[in-house]
């Protein structure tokens, strides 16, 4: 008897552009008071070693997603693995993985998250809320600014 295969994995692919410095958007991306105010409530936790274990920790201290650092370069990009831990079915799938891109672009910041190898029913549950994060974070640093994620 042959094992069934694995589901398709996907790719989502998003930017944003903030008017904003790299500074402050690498900032709001790696420091728990900052992602708490738009990252659903969740706090970062990590100490950004590659290997180290990362996690995105709900108020009452449960993890919502976690993962390991899988590369660090800061103040440009940081990549890594992601289980969302908040629906059984995704926590039974494989990682993915998810990468962080914080580029300067004229007087502000080009922010691309690249969510990749996300299997069907992890896709089904975030395909909706990282278009959601990112006009959050660009609603915290810049408020009354009209957010504009563009899906590629």
């Amino acid at each position: 008897m042959s094992a069934a295969p694995a589901p398709a994995a996907g790719r989502l692919l998003y930017q944003i552009e903030i008017d904003a410095p790299p500074d402050e958007v690498w900032r709001a991306l790696t420091d728990p008071a900052w992602t708490r105010r738009f990252f659903h409530d969740t706090a970062v936790h990590t100490t950004w070693k590659v290997g180290a274990p990362i996690s995105y920790d709900l108020p009452d201290g449960t993890p919502a997603i976690a993962g390991r650092v899988a590369e660090y370069a800061p103040p440009h990009r940081f990549v890594m693995t992601a289980r969302f831990l908040f629906d059984d079915e995704a926590i039974a799938e494989p990682e993915s993985l998810v990468t962080w891109e914080v580029t300067p672009r004229g007087h502000g910041t080009l922010l691309t998250l690249l969510h990749d190898r996300v299997p069907k029913h992890t896709i089904a549950l975030v395909r909706g809320g990282w278009p959601g994060i990112l006009e959050d974070l660009h609603r915290t640093l810049r408020p009354g600014a009209a957010p504009n994620v563009v899906a590629r």
